[in-house]
């Protein structure tokens, strides 16, 4: 990936992951919980109060599904090559296989296109 230049690529295409992920959790739990705009209208520090609760949780999800996931896996495959004295390319191909195996397992279940966009 760094040989290539599409590191930074590929770690955009992480964090727009998450992004879609975390609005799509936003939305589906504030449904689910009754978290509308009639609410809001109503009584709108409620509706804050219920919100930000959501978008916290959903924000601790995401950190832990799909960032930390991606982070253990650089720092196991840097740790691979330095510690072991595995061979980088590697190391590098077997951990990024199975970073994109998982990104498509949470996109799959979180309903998320393959371009990144909400369907």
């Amino acid at each position: 990936m760094r040989l290539k230049g599409t590191l930074h690529d590929y770690l955009m295409g992480i964090d727009k992951d998450a992004e879609d992920m975390f609005n799509l959790i936003v939305k589906q739990t504030a449904e689910i919980e009754g978290v509308t705009e009639q609410l809001k209208a109503a009584d709108q520090m409620e509706w804050i109060r219920r919100i930000n609760s959501i978008r916290s949780r959903a924000r601790e999800f995401v950190l832990k599904e799909l960032i930390y996931y991606v982070i253990r896996n650089i720092y196991n495959a840097y740790r691979k090559v330095t510690v072991n004295n595995a061979n980088p390319r590697e190391v590098l191909y077997t951990y990024n296989s199975q970073m994109n195996d998982e990104i498509e397992r949470k996109r799959e279940e979180f309903g998320l296109d393959k371009e990144g966009a909400d369907q």
